[in-house]
């Protein structure tokens, strides 16, 4: 008895989870609907079904002009898992029978079909379906398509949309007669650029709205473009480029003749400020409108060593819009900009001092090393630091114990520079840190130095007050000798 009762609870047990599976591969494709695309070819669509509970890896796309037919008899076609296809050689005003088979992860053999779907193969312009009222879309306007390079395509569209209901747009793209789509994902926006496609190929392109529910709500235009830039300026360089200004070059795109150019910019900075803190900006966008004419224009008043995204499009005639061209390119690093004057800390052991050092902001370029510049009082102490050379401080070079009176190197740090130095301690850099006289005084200056294609470029810190080891006796502390 008890063997004939676990038998019937595994029997029920059973029942009920192939009951659960089935439930759960209920396949209801929705809003399937075909439309041709030229007298061959036709471009078939739908929703991902909600109801499938596995992960979809594919679709199978069964076709024929005979339901009658086992099913292994009819056409079929592969696809990745976006449910959008094609199928060529069909024959205008026959009516083709369709099944959709899903192919998920997790299962074992076919995946469940959908139900018969029939289709005249007629009326190209006719909508694929309706769309729902409830989502409140109405027409799409216009889809249009320009390649902007030999590689990418710009898609623009008008779209009216219920921004409640909407998230976005799914654009879905293909080699014109093949059945392998891409699709690419974006936001409430009018426009989207295609990049990686084939040079001199035809690509059709469709949309579909994404709701917030997650569906696809498709749309009855379909597009073919070439990859083949035409409607925009060409051979876009920049040359001549320096710490404020730059210059574009372009020639005329081969389709019309603009009226005018518009020229468009911004710029992204990011660097490390003087206090060690990274700084990120971005900059507005300026426009600019030259003649159609022109095919060469200076960008001026620009930031050092910034990041420019320039946009040039052609306006032809009508002043109809038309995508654009885009170039990055960042100006030249000039010299850092002003930093504060070295601080005096204390007198060490009685025979060094302490000094703090400033930093330069990297704003206009990394700085590549620091020089720490000793200037004993001399008539040279009250001569701007700028005057002095670094080729003429590199060759002013003494032995110990010689009385220096001149200004030389005490030490040499790369871009990263300590807080805090001491004078007449160890050795930095290659460079003889002597030790101070304690009958004469001193100045100090720090000069950051920027190396660029051009040449070395450099800021001096301000000199520092006096200081002299008879000036100040405290006894303190060795501060740690951290990098900055």
């Amino acid at each position: 008895m008890t063997y004939l009762l676990k038998a019937v609870l595994c029997v029920i047990i059973l029942v009920v989870k192939s009951r659960t599976i089935e439930d759960s591969l209920i396949y209801t494709p929705k809003n399937f609907c075909v439309r041709l695309t030229t007298n061959k070819t036709a471009l078939i669509q739908w929703v991902e079904p909600v109801t499938i509970r596995t992960e979809i890896m594919g679709y199978t796309l069964y076709y024929t002009r005979d339901a009658e037919l086992p099913l292994k008899e009819w056409n079929s076609t592969t696809i990745g898992n976006s449910p959008l296809t094609t199928i060529r050689d069909i024959e205008l005003g026959q009516v083709y029978s369709f099944r959709v088979q899903v192919r998920s992860l997790g299962l074992d053999g076919p995946g469940p079909l959908s139900d018969l779907y029939h289709f005249k193969m007629s009326n190209r312009s006719r909508s694929c379906y309706d769309h729902p009222k409830t989502l409140q879309i109405k027409t799409l306007n216009f889809l249009r398509a320009s390649a902007t390079s030999h590689k990418s395509v710009e898609v623009w569209w008008n779209l009216m949309y219920d921004p409640h209901h909407v998230t976005g747009f799914q654009i879905f793209y293909g080699l014109e007669g093949s059945n392998n789509w891409k699709y690419k994902l974006v936001g409430l926006t009018q426009s989207a650029e295609l990049t990686g496609l084939e040079e001199g190929a035809n690509y059709t392109i469709t949309i579909a709205a994404v709701t917030i529910s997650g569906m696809l709500d498709y749309y009855s235009q379909e597009i073919t473009v070439k990859v083949q830039p035409e409607d925009v300026p060409l051979n876009l360089k920049v040359s001549d480029i320096r710490p404020d200004s730059m210059i574009l070059e372009w020639s005329p795109p081969t389709r019309f003749y603009p009226v005018k150019y518009k020229i468009a910019y911004d710029a992204v900075k990011d660097f490390i400020d003087s206090t060690g803190i990274r700084q990120h900006f971005r900059y507005e966008t300026t426009e600019e409108y030259v003649d159609g004419g022109i095919k060469a224009y200076a960008l001026r008043n620009l930031m050092p060593y910034t990041n420019y995204n320039i946009n040039i499009s052609a306006i032809p005639i009508d002043y109809s819009y038309r995508p654009a061209v885009k170039i990055t390119a960042r100006t030249d690093m000039a010299a850092p900009n002003p930093m504060t004057k070295p601080d005096i800390f204390g007198v060490i052991n009685g025979d060094n001092i302490q000094i703090l050092l400033p930093k330069a902001s990297e704003e206009y370029g990394p700085v590549s090393y620091y020089y720490v510049v000793v200037v004993p009082e001399t008539p040279y102490v009250d001569l701007p630091s700028k005057i002095f050379s670094t080729e003429e401080l590199l060759e002013n070079e003494w032995e110990e114990g010689e009385d220096i009176n001149t200004p030389y190197i005490t030490a040499k740090f790369s871009g990263k520079i300590p807080y805090a130095f001491i004078l007449g301690g160890p050795d930095h850099g290659g460079f003889k840190n002597h030790k101070l006289n304690s009958k004469k005084r001193y100045r100090v200056f720090l000069r950051a130095v920027v190396i660029t294609p051009n040449g070395d470029l450099f800021t001096d810190s301000p000199y520092s007050d006096y200081i002299s080891l008879d000036s100040n006796k405290m006894k303190t502390k060795l501060q740690p000798f951290n990098v900055i």
